[in-house]
């Protein structure tokens, strides 16, 4: 980066989820004027999320190029909540005990087993721990786990801590959040944007991010090579438990379990984790549903039962809600991020790892608005990819 940045006009950002506020955040310095796009910002899947920043244990068979990008992300989130929290004058929920795999059964091991295997091919730090390790580490977990592995750079925030600082920020840098739905992006003759707002008219914009998550595909891009197109994400829904603990079962530490625990029970993977309030969240299903938010009988009871299977102390808790959201997925399940257009800049489809790669696509936003350009290694995660006869 310059010493000495560029002022550019107008910035519009479309979606007020982790991507599109990130991206504020990074931007905050190089325009004259950034506004917010989005309907209902209170609705984002960021406010559902779990917060495990986890490079290592989201790490999956073919999905190298996503991992180096998650481990970047990660390298660069404590700067990013040090910047954030001294900038909003808020605090971010961030606890850093770990996460704990485990398996209930000796099928289930053999497939931790395997994941392990190749997360070490790829460099990462992942070691296993036998049962009674297991009880040493997470006095709470069930006796008759066939075992596990402890994972001890994975981190976790809290994401309406999170988010809250995020809002914070816009209030002291005067960045509004409209609540309009963009219902279409046109590329103006003096190569500016034109934004269709509906019966409310059109405004202009020198930049975009788009970065509007499960919305993405209803915000048609209408370019000189590219007629009324839209970005091919589809939903994928995962459903959500909040527990907290009943009022003799206050823990004197403060936390239900002091690392993140993921198990794979019978073949279905579940998450247990804490947050430093005493709640305790419990997900997260992948459905493909459509743009259906409700909660199922049966997507709760699969994750209660795999819950009580890892943590049997999980049944003392009180529930206090059930949340679902939809993650926005690529075809390929790999994230898009880069220049679809100049200065048309997408930040979306980040699936299991939305809040991870938040601050790391803002950053790579504001890079790019400054030099033009994206770094090699992250053109594969580009828009155009979709746009196989496109030009840019």
């Amino acid at each position: 980066m310059p010493d000495t940045q560029p002022s550019f006009k107008h910035l519009i950002i479309i979606g007020a989820g982790i991507a599109g506020l990130c991206a504020a955040f990074y931007c905050r310095d190089l325009f004259d004027e950034i506004t917010i796009f989005d309907p209902d910002p209170l609705s984002a899947t960021s406010w559902v999320a779990g917060g495990m920043l986890a490079p290592v244990t989201e790490s999956h068979f073919g999905e190298s190029p996503l991992t180096t990008l998650n481990l970047e992300a990660a390298r660069i989130f404590p700067e990013f909540l040090s910047d954030l929290q001294g900038v909003s004058g808020c605090t971010v929920d961030h606890q850093v005990g770990g996460t704990i795999s485990v398996a209930k059964t000796r099928s289930d091991l053999i497939q931790l087993d395997q994941l392990a295997q190749y997360q070490l091919t790829l460099g990462l730090k992942t070691e296993k721990v036998s049962v009674s390790q297991l009880a040493e580490l997470v006095p709470k977990l069930s006796s008759t786990l066939a075992g596990g592995y402890i994972v001890p750079q994975d981190t976790l925030v809290g994401p309406r801590s999170l988010l809250t600082c995020l809002g914070r920020m816009l209030e002291i840098f005067n960045i509004e959040i409209v609540q309009q739905q963009v219902l279409s992006i046109e590329v103006a003759r003096d190569k500016s944007f034109e934004l269709s707002l509906g019966p409310s008219g059109k405004v202009q914009a020198s930049h975009i991010v788009l970065a509007a998550g499960c919305g993405t595909r209803s915000v048609p891009v209408q370019l000189p090579q590219l007629p009324h197109s839209s970005l091919p994400i589809r939903p994928v829904r995962g459903q959500i438990l909040r527990l907290q603990p009943q009022a003799q079962f206050r823990f004197s530490s403060g936390v239900f379990i002091d690392k993140i625990v993921r198990g794979l029970v019978d073949g279905r993977p579940v998450y247990i984790l804490s947050r430093a309030d005493g709640e305790v969240a419990i997900g997260a299903t992948s459905e493909e549903a459509g743009y259906n938010v409700a909660n199922t009988f049966e997507g709760v009871f699969e994750l209660m039962r795999a819950a009580r299977d890892v943590l049997p102390a999980i049944m003392e808790l009180e529930i206090v809600a059930l949340e679902s959201g939809l993650r926005p997925t690529s075809p390929d399940n790999l994230p898009v991020i880069g220049p679809l257009w100049p200065q048309l800049f997408v930040s979306t489809g980040f699936y299991r790892n939305g809040i991870l790669l938040g601050p790391k696509s803002g950053a790579l936003a504001r890079d790019y608005f400054v030099s033009g350009n994206v770094e090699t290694q992250y053109k594969i995660f580009s828009p155009q990819r979709f746009f196989n006869n496109s030009s840019h």
